[in-house]
């Protein structure tokens, strides 16, 4: 927990998201480039192995978006179930411009949403001494 920025990432999640936590909330601080739009986390992958890393880490609410022609990073998009459609979309958009913005070839492309079928267990803050420390 010594990279540079962890402790900012960790401070916007627990000031976006109050309760629910899961440890892939905690995991996925570790990894990629961290953006937040109408409090949707929004994370992009930085090489490879953080895109694959994003789509390992994936629930089921989420939304996994990268350029069909992969040149560029994948993007992790965080969904709660109080998020309207409107949110979402408005969510997608910003992942879209910020994987035109990071991509090798940073120009328009088409894009695929990767479909996630995983399952998760949820914990709050008072966690039991089963789970991993937070």
């Amino acid at each position: 927990m010594t990279e540079v920025g962890f402790s900012q990432k960790l401070k916007s999640l627990l000031e976006t998201k109050k309760s629910g936590f899961t440890q892939k909330d905690f995991d996925l601080l570790k990894v990629g480039r961290h953006f937040w739009k109408n409090k949707i986390q929004i994370i992009l992958g930085r090489n490879k192995e953080e895109n694959e890393k994003l789509v390992q880490l994936a629930s089921f609410r989420d939304i996994i978006l990268e350029r069909k022609d992969k040149l560029g990073p994948t993007a992790l998009i965080r969904i709660t179930p109080e998020k309207t459609s409107s949110q979402v979309r408005s969510a997608e958009k910003t992942a879209q411009e910020l994987i035109w913005k990071y991509s090798k070839k940073n120009k328009p492309a088409d894009f695929s949403q990767l479909p996630i079928e995983k399952k998760e267990r949820r914990f709050s803050q008072k966690s039991s001494a089963k789970n991993e420390k937070i």
